[in-house]
């Protein structure tokens, strides 16, 4: 594992239990109900600072693959406070795409996620990835009617026993297809940043089913493990705040493990996080969400990769106050289109 500094954490544990978490019945609404029995774990502690304010928030571990669920992959979808389809729908392909102007053609899906992190290399979940001689496909813009290719997944390794999973394609994706670099930031110099994350829209897990919203880092974690989840490693969990950052604000749910998470950077998108787990904030009845840490992993994927003759490329990340102005532009940008319109 990259050796990178940790953060010193204060963690409780009491006793894990089995509970029953809410299934998502409708696309986008904060009214939900039990439906299914999940896999989760109970009563871990965080120490978790916000500002001036220091709190421990009480949350149960929820691994949201669907298997570990059983729910319908219909059922899946990237809940979004103000989920509008023409703001938060890629492959509506509408000029108000908060995505844009970015390109994000190396994100591309099978009925998994593969981030393409280089000619012939993708990133997704260990419990949640394309299998090998899976196709996964990649648009080269946001246009659903538009070009696009498809590739097999040839190989595919577990990163240091943690959710990542790095995959190989059969053939290189073609100069059509962004390679994004991986932000080189620390676990600490994560926290306050402001991110662009991806899930599915719901209905058939096809490759158009994207959907982005936004968060920010609430905290990072090293080296954590816990028993609903199958291995351990770097993670960084972000909350659902009512207004959070708004209309934007996201939040994870079944069938987005493997997706990606971005910090944006003055050389385009840089891949932060893939999705791996939900916990619920039993203080205040709310769900979070929590991503591998992947720049924590850039040193093990190279090893590998250089076998092959292909290596990662790495970005410097600003620090949260300059991230969140980058993202200002291109939100003002924007809102100056819709206003128009």
């Amino acid at each position: 594992m990259r050796q990178l500094a940790r953060v010193a954490r204060k963690q409780e544990f009491t006793g894990y239990t089995v509970v029953d978490m809410p299934s998502r019945v409708g696309a986008n609404k904060r009214t939900e109900s039990v439906s299914s029995r999940r896999r989760c774990s109970g009563h871990r502690r965080f120490h978790v600072s916000k500002g001036q304010s220091v709190s421990f928030i009480r949350i149960s571990i929820c691994l949201f693959s669907l298997a570990a669920w059983s729910v319908p992959a219909a059922q899946g979808t990237l809940i979004v406070q103000g989920y509008n389809t023409n703001f938060h729908d890629r492959f509506t392909n509408h000029a108000d795409f908060i995505g844009n102007p970015y390109n994000w053609s190396g994100v591309g899906r099978g009925t998994q996620w593969a981030t393409m992190v280089s000619d012939s290399f993708f990133v997704s979940a260990s419990h949640a990835h394309p299998g090998l001689n899976a196709d996964v496909t990649f648009y080269h813009g946001n246009d659903p009617g538009g070009m696009s290719e498809s590739h097999t997944v040839a190989q595919g390794w577990r990163i240091d026993g943690s959710d990542l999973w790095l995959g190989r394609l059969s053939s290189s994706v073609s100069s059509n297809v962004e390679k994004y670099a991986i932000a080189d930031v620390t676990p600490s110099g994560a926290e306050g940043l402001t991110f662009s994350t991806f899930g599915r829209t719901g209905g058939a897990a096809t490759p158009t089913s994207q959907r982005m919203g936004r968060n920010v880092v609430t905290q990072s974690i090293t080296n954590f493990s816990d028993p609903a989840l199958s291995g351990s490693g770097d993670v960084f969990i972000f909350d659902y705040d009512v207004p959070g950052l708004g209309a934007d604000e996201a939040r994870v749910t079944g069938g987005d493990s493997g997706a990606p998470t971005f910090v944006l950077t003055p050389s385009g998108p840089a891949v932060l996080g893939i999705h791996w787990f939900m916990y619920q904030n039993e203080m205040l009845g709310e769900l979070g969400s929590g991503d591998t840490f992947v720049p924590s992993y850039i040193d093990d994927m190279n090893l590998i990769m250089a076998g092959f003759g292909e290596s990662l490329s790495v970005v410097a990340v600003p620090e949260p106050s300059s991230v969140v102005l980058l993202f200002s532009i291109a939100a003002g940008i924007a809102l100056y289109r819709r206003r128009l319109r």
